[in-house]
């Protein structure tokens, strides 16, 4: 069995609110039930500028150790893509 993910880029209009949304990645939200609500443990993110990038899963036998993994895979080649051409890190 694989791992199913989700990956969510939000943009907002700053980086404040940007960082203020990552803040609040796991809140309950009214507007959803418990079920899509028990979801919100499941997930996990980072923010560069004023983008929001959100990892989640609707699967609950992987832990959050693999959700993690692509988190950090996805931040990893998000800032990969930032460097300005011809700059590699070595």
């Amino acid at each position: 069995m694989f791992p199913r993910f989700t990956i969510i880029r939000e943009t907002y209009e700053n980086p404040e609110l940007a960082s203020t949304r990552l803040k609040r990645l796991r809140d309950h939200d009214p507007s959803l039930d418990d079920k899509s609500n028990s979801g919100l443990v499941l997930r996990d993110g980072f923010a560069t500028g004023k983008e929001v990038w959100i990892v989640t899963t609707d699967a609950t036998i992987f832990s959050y150790r693999e959700l993690s993994k692509v988190k950090k895979n996805l931040e990893e080649l998000k800032s990969a893509k930032a460097e300005p051409a011809g700059e590699s890190q070595r």
